[in-house]
């Protein structure tokens, strides 16, 4: 074979022994044709789909064992195949990722996913890497199709695509809006929904709430008595759907929605509360045949209420918190993490005593040296001037010590340091010392 190249000037060849040419429009066509005789292993168990020079392979096995024999069968044929046609694979850029089936993950100890052993894949006698997750076509797919990865990615690059955005606008954000929503069209919102297709479903719940099934069980009983004009009375055993029906601030359009209907029905619906598992009969036969209308019941389509959408924020902003909280590089968060190990509302700390011996920011002398407002960062007694040695160790805050955690026990600590006001107040005192201490400092160096 021999690949020809002719322009006006000049018209030059070349031998071809593997591949196929590249650049031209009919390249795609042929390299088709070439690569063709790997794509015909396909069968029954086997499925290779190719896109431009990238192979995937999909196999299954019944056991972990099967599914590792089938498999590096598979990889000894396509390496046979890509032999006959001289190309060589990039084994180094080879991952894999397992999938456990529904039926075994039931079978298995707290349908876990994740098979106790990862199999040994090879190809030309070297291991392919087996991970969580991997890319293909610009989709991250991971090993329990949560879709979390490839979503956690989408936000690594709108943080890019944003940063780069922000570079071009004035000081002042006075940009015009019209360019920012073309801006957000055309880049933000295509990069976004890029194969959304075949991860978006994963972002959809499709079960409703307990408290939704109790308003949608009182709608419809209510419905049924205004459609036959039959005076009812509905005993359910939801205090909180009642209550939240007596509510005249609920802002759920499905709440109000529910309230319509019962308005509707004018008199001709009661609504009473008894208490649930004391063996009333009535109440008893309704949970049996809810259970049943589990799996023989119609679908119902109700939006999701907005509480539920402030707890899935506030926990992917906590989430998130905690993975910058232990990722943070810094020597000067050192000191805090070793007494906060993770992110909590409830570390939301505004007692200044407390700020002072968690950054080290504070009346200590080691702290003012830094800055230079006193010349030297040891203490009087000779020791380093810092927070710890005058909450544990100063001879003049010896009154007011308290007792110094083990390393291993700092976090649990300092968590029942935050309620110990007794323990604050000794704290403060010693900080007293200290800020009195530097302030003579600082009047002697003047």
């Amino acid at each position: 074979r021999h690949v020809y190249y002719v322009n006006e000037v000049f018209e030059t060849s070349r031998q071809c022994y593997r591949g196929c040419p590249q650049g031209s429009v009919i390249a795609p066509i042929i390299w088709n044709i070439y690569i063709n005789a790997v794509l015909k292993l396909n069968d029954g168990e086997l499925y290779v789909q190719a896109f431009a020079d990238d192979l995937a392979l999909i196999i299954g096995g019944r056991t972990a064992r099967v599914l590792e024999a089938n498999t590096n069968l598979a990889l000894a044929n396509i390496a046979r195949s890509l032999d006959s046609l001289k190309l060589n694979l990039s084994v180094q850029k080879c991952q894999a990722v397992v999938y456990r089936s529904i039926a075994s993950q039931k079978l298995s100890k707290r349908n876990s996913t994740i098979l106790n052993r990862k199999p040994t894949f090879k190809i030309y006698n070297t291991s392919i890497r087996v991970t969580d997750s991997l890319t293909i076509l610009g989709i991250v797919i991971d090993n329990k199709l949560t879709w979390s990865e490839h979503i956690n990615s989408l936000h690594g690059k709108m943080l890019i695509l944003t940063s780069n955005f922000n570079r071009i606008l004035k000081t002042d954000w006075s940009v015009n809006k019209n360019l920012i929503k073309t801006w957000y069209l055309t880049t933000i919102e295509k990069a976004l929904l890029y194969g959304a297709s075949v991860w978006g479903g994963a972002l959809t719940k499709t079960q409703i709430t307990l408290f939704q099934a109790e308003l949608v069980a009182i709608q419809h009983a209510a419905n049924w008595a205004a459609s036959n004009n039959f005076k009812i009375n509905i005993h359910s055993d939801s205090l909180s759907s009642i209550m939240t029906l007596k509510s005249a601030s609920s802002r759920s359009k499905f709440v109000n929605t529910v309230k319509k209907d019962l308005s509707a029905a004018n008199n001709l619906v009661g609504l009473s509360w008894v208490k649930a598992h004391v063996g009333i009969e009535g109440n008893e036969l309704a949970d049996q045949f809810a259970k049943q209308a589990i799996s023989t019941g119609e679908e119902l389509d109700i939006p999701t209420p907005r509480s539920f959408l402030n707890r899935k924020l506030k926990t992917h902003i906590l989430n998130s918190w905690n993975i910058y909280w232990n990722q943070y590089d810094s020597a000067s968060g050192v000191r805090v993490r070793s007494f906060i190990s993770t992110v909590s509302p409830k570390f939301l700390i505004h007692n200044k005593i407390l700020i002072y011996f968690l950054s080290g920011h504070g009346p200590f002398p080691q702290y003012l040296h830094r800055f230079k407002r006193i010349g030297s960062p040891f203490c009087v007694c000779g020791l380093v001037g810092d927070a710890d040695h005058y909450t544990f160790d100063c001879s003049l805050t010896k009154e007011f010590h308290l007792l110094k955690p083990a390393d291993a026990h700092k976090i649990t600590w300092f968590k029942n340091l935050i309620n110990n006001i007794q323990a604050i107040g000794k704290m403060a005192q010693s900080f007293r010392i200290s800020n009195e201490l530097c302030d003579s400092l600082t009047r002697d160096g003047d």
